[in-house]
């Protein structure tokens, strides 16, 4: 599968995850001397372990990292499209169709929404 660009092979995934109701986050990329991007890898945001941060061992705060693994990765050829060539759709958890709008990379705010925002944050406007 090729793309024009990493933001596409991103959303792409974003799109894939949104769909299959999962969250997406970006794990690595790597950079040409230049700052242009040459290899991106997405994965399932559940990827990963984390330890308890939490002061009470007797109630501890609820994990949502898994070790899910899956994930697609992209370079970018001498053509300049990206070229997908790490693809796992195998996740090892329970898919969220409800919960799936609260996902940070479903969240997406309005230029307009964000200037409002920031306008208010200058005026210190605090809304409840």
């Amino acid at each position: 599968m090729l793309f024009d660009s990493h933001e596409e092979m991103c959303a792409f995934y974003k799109a894939y995850g949104k769909q299959e109701r999962f969250p997406v986050k970006v794990k690595s990329t790597k950079k040409k001397t230049n700052g242009i991007v040459k290899y991106a890898t997405f994965e399932c945001g559940r990827s990963g372990k984390s330890e308890s941060k939490s002061a009470n061992a007797l109630k501890p705060k609820p994990n949502v990292k898994n070790g899910c693994d899956a994930k697609i990765g992209g370079c970018l050829n001498e053509d300049g499209k990206w070229v997908l060539r790490t693809l796992n759709f195998q996740h090892n958890h329970g898919l969220s169709p409800d919960k799936a709008r609260y996902f940070p990379c479903n969240h997406i705010i309005s230029a307009s929404a964000k200037k409002r925002i920031e306008m208010n944050d200058c005026a210190r406007i605090i809304i409840a």
